[in-house]
C-alpha cells in the first residue's frame, strides 16, 4: 500500500515539475544584447565615455533652456518696469489762471463775496443757519 503511494507521488511531482518546466520555457527569455557586428569595435574608452557625453550633452541642453528662460523673464521685468514708470511721469502742470488785477474796487468786491461765501460755509457748520 504504501509502494502505490509513494509511485503516485512521485509520480504527481513528476507530473507538477514537468508543467512548471514547460511553463518556464514559455516565458520570454531575458533582454541579451545582440553582439557586436564583425569588425565593429567599441568607441575608445568603451560605452561609459560616450554614455558621459550625451549626459553633459543633456545637462548643457537644460542650461541653455534654463538661461533662455532667465532672459526671457529679464526682458518680459524690463518690459513692465518701462511700462510702470511711463504710466507714473505726471503730466505738465498748467499755469494758474491769473486773474487781472482791475481797479481796486472790484479786487475789493471779489474779496467780499468770497468772504460771504466762507461766511455762508462757517455759519452752516456752526449750526447758526
Amino acid at each position: 500500500m504504501t509502494r502505490p503511494l509513494i509511485l503516485s507521488g512521485l509520480v504527481a511531482g513528476l507530473a507538477l515539475a514537468g508543467a512548471g518546466a514547460a511553463h518556464a520555457q514559455s516565458l520570454p527569455p531575458p533582454y541579451v544584447a545582440p553582439p557586436p557586428r564583425a569588425g565593429a569595435l567599441p568607441p575608445p574608452g568603451g560605452y561609459a565615455a560616450e554614455r558621459h557625453r550625451y549626459e553633459i550633452d543633456r545637462q548643457r541642453t537644460g542650461a541653455d533652456l534654463r538661461q533662455a528662460e532667465a532672459e526671457r523673464g529679464r526682458a518680459e521685468a524690463a518690459r513692465v518696469v518701462a511700462d510702470l514708470e511711463r504710466q507714473r511721469q505726471t503730466p505738465t502742470l498748467t499755469p494758474p489762471v491769473v486773474v487781472p488785477p482791475g481797479t481796486p474796487a472790484q479786487a475789493r468786491a471779489r474779496r467780499e463775496e468770497a468772504e460771504a461765501r466762507t461766511g455762508q460755509i462757517d455759519r452752516w457748520l456752526d449750526g447758526e443757519d
